[in-house]
């Protein structure tokens, strides 16, 4: 299959899931510093096994990053989709731009509808740019 396909079969994350008992003491988290949960959803779809995504399901979730921050952390992410399943997040200097400029877009849309300030809306383009340079390696 695509990649694409492959990335929606390994997305599982546990800020907002549910193993079952059965599951969990069959095919436990492996111990890695990192996307453990990818690691595991990864494991059980290549097992046959199956898991569910809950459309309608809500959580909050969010990280007070700065910018070094989530630099640094965007950066274990791009060393964890190669070094576990050889994936590239991003291919060329002008995939990582489009992509920031998407986020960006996409951000000011957000802003305006919700009455985000500007100054907000400011810190999230540079937490944007931060997050496409660690994911990426490439200055967008």
């Amino acid at each position: 299959g695509s990649l694409e396909w492959q990335m929606k079969m390994m997305f599982y994350s546990d800020n907002n899931s549910a193993i079952s008992k059965k599951a969990w003491k069959s095919i436990p988290y492996p111990h890695i510093g990192w996307g453990e949960d990818q690691v595991w959803a990864w494991t059980i779809v290549q097992l046959g096994l199956k898991k569910y995504y809950a459309n309608n399901s809500i959580v909050y979730h969010s990280h007070d990053d700065d910018y070094k921050t989530r630099l640094k952390v965007s950066g274990i992410e791009k060393d964890f989709f190669y070094e576990n399943f050889g994936i590239k997040l991003f291919h060329s200097e002008e995939q990582a731009k489009a992509t920031k400029n998407a986020m960006n877009n996409n951000d000011k849309q957000f802003s305006v509808k919700n009455g985000i300030s500007g100054e907000e809306l400011e810190n999230q383009v540079l937490l944007n740019e931060a997050s496409v340079i660690g994911r990426s390696g490439y200055e967008s």
